[in-house]
């Protein structure tokens, strides 16, 4: 050790060799797809916000992680490549391609959308093909499951085990979902069978 307090250490200092520990959102793979199956998604905004914040964070960049969740098919390839290369600085194997799979999960994304919004319209005459939309947007959080897997990884938590309990607002989220369920259901079983209620 150095005689002056102004002389750098001799040793590598922990912090810098953990810098990009909670570079992105570890979450389990069970909890992200219930959260996100129960809202219809609504969590996959939740999850890129989470995800952009600590990329923010952690590299120390300027830019707001709520638009980018927000429009999150214009930044998907570049965070499922900082995962990518995340993997590859420390040395670990992971069987995924991040550019395939974000081109799945926006391509899921953008045809759910496009054609929930298009027959959503019409859901008295075609109430099949909305369900079909539907369908395709329960897609997506299968399609983003290799990136969180590979986050979990990453973050040195391969089975996401430091969030993958419930908590509070996760019951809430999930109490809400059932309701939207339910009413979704019964709304399209009054369409297909054609009942209607009583005034």
């Amino acid at each position: 050790m150095s005689d002056t307090m102004y002389t750098p250490p001799d040793a590598e200092l922990v912090g810098d060799a953990a810098s990009d520990e909670g570079r992105h959102y570890v979450v389990g793979v069970r909890k992200f797809l219930l959260l996100s199956l129960a809202t219809l998604n609504l969590y996959q905004v939740y999850w890129f916000w989470r995800n952009f914040r600590n990329l923010r964070d952690a590299s120390g960049e300027s830019f707001w992680p709520v638009p980018r969740a927000i429009f999150s098919i214009f930044f998907t390839h570049g965070l499922f490549r900082d995962v990518d290369e995340t993997l590859r600085s420390k040395g670990l194997r992971f069987a995924w391609s991040a550019d395939p799979t974000a081109a799945a999960v926006i391509s899921l994304n953008l045809v759910s959308g496009v054609g929930a919004n298009l027959t959503g319209r019409l859901a008295e005459q075609a109430p099949v093909l909305d369900l079909v939309f539907m369908g395709i947007g329960l897609l997506v959080p299968f399609a983003t499951l290799p990136a969180q897997r590979a986050i979990n990884l990453a973050n040195g938590d391969p089975e996401g085990a430091t969030n993958a309990d419930l908590t509070a607002a996760n019951w809430l989220w999930l109490v809400f979902g059932l309701i939207f369920w339910a009413t979704t259901v019964f709304g399209y079983f009054l369409i297909l069978t054609g009942a209607e209620l009583d005034a």
